[in-house]
């Protein structure tokens, strides 16, 4: 499509070490690991980052992933009306 790697989009999680893959500097295992280890450091800064008293910050028990979907879309659509 002509999107280069140097494209500021390009720089996030997961599109760094695609690109650097398929320009040949890493091995497909070495691309996951670096994604995986990546993804874990980025949660880290936001759980640093988002405290759990905000009480702007809805919270969701992600072991329940139904009761999750239902609660999001009420929270949504209270916030659209």
């Amino acid at each position: 499509m002509g999107y280069g790697f140097s494209l500021p989009s390009m720089s996030g999680v997961g599109y760094r070490q695609v690109g650097q893959f398929l320009q040949g500097q890493l091995t497909l295992p070495e691309a996951i690991e670096k994604i995986k280890y990546e993804t874990h450091r980025f949660a880290r800064h936001q759980y640093a980052w988002f405290h759990l008293d905000d009480e702007r910050i809805c919270w969701f028990n992600v072991s329940h992933f139904s009761i999750i979907l239902s609660e999001a879309k009420n929270l949504i659509r209270g916030f659209i009306a």
